[in-house]
């Protein structure tokens, strides 16, 4: 499961799970429900293990585990799909294919816009130290559309490290506020230059006094930090 880089799309994959929600950062909410899967139920390449939405949340991605027998006939494909489509689930394009005991497995979003893709054998877990595993493949220019797509399968090395087809899972700290205006939140904001409340005597030695104007009719905790002490909390 993952989110699009400003929080407006959620993605699940899974066994015959393809899944895209469009997702409201203020309610919380999922709509707009669309189902990508399009292969029969008894073919072999239906298990998604990762996707990833590129930075600008145009294209959607997902790679599949292949399970079929005899070894070394695991044909496994990445896909990107168009969120701008008037049909997302007929965008559907192969951006990547590949007939190899290594499949690709959990996708990340790197800060650089290009998503990296862990690599593995299809029977893990596994500690083969090997190209397969010391490589992350690299999606290069996600943001633009298949079949213009680079996909480099040896594009990250590890420098002798091995990945066991995991990345971490990181939220995107530098999602910030919705723009412009955010979310219908309440937010007591000061006109004036001077101080919100008052807070006396300073120094104090066991009882201070909080005075502020701008509080009035609010109930809740008042949390302040001190130089001698980690905090304190007084009800208002």
């Amino acid at each position: 499961m993952v989110f699009s880089k400003y929080g407006n799309f959620l993605a699940a994959v899974s066994t015959e799970v393809i899944d895209i929600f469009n997702f409201d950062r203020c309610s919380g909410q999922l709509s707009n429900y669309q189902n990508l899967m399009t292969l029969p139920i008894s073919h072999p390449d239906k298990v998604y293990w990762s996707c990833s939405f590129s930075s600008n949340e145009r294209y959607f991605y997902t790679s599949n585990l292949s399970f079929q027998n005899p070894p070394g006939s695991n044909i496994q494909h990445t896909l990107q799909f168009d969120m701008q489509a008037a049909s997302v689930v007929s965008s559907r394009c192969t951006v990547f294919s590949i007939n190899s005991d290594y499949v690709t497995w959990q996708h990340q979003l790197g800060p650089n816009g290009k998503i990296y893709l862990a690599r593995g054998r299809s029977a893990f877990p596994t500690f083969a130290l090997d190209t397969g595993s010391t490589f992350l493949a690299v999606i290069e220019n996600p943001n633009d559309s298949c079949p213009g797509l680079i996909f480099n399968l040896y594009g990250q090395s590890l420098d002798g490290r091995r990945s066991l087809a995991s990345l971490p899972n990181n939220p995107n700290y530098e999602l910030g506020k919705l723009e412009p205006n955010g979310c219908s939140t309440a937010i007591i904001e000061n006109s004036s230059s001077s101080p919100p409340w008052i807070v006396y005597p300073n120094p104090a030695n066991e009882i201070i006094n909080i005075q502020s104007n701008s509080l009035s009719g609010l109930t809740g905790n008042f949390v302040l930090f001190l130089t001698q002490v980690k905090y304190c909390i007084a009800q208002i």
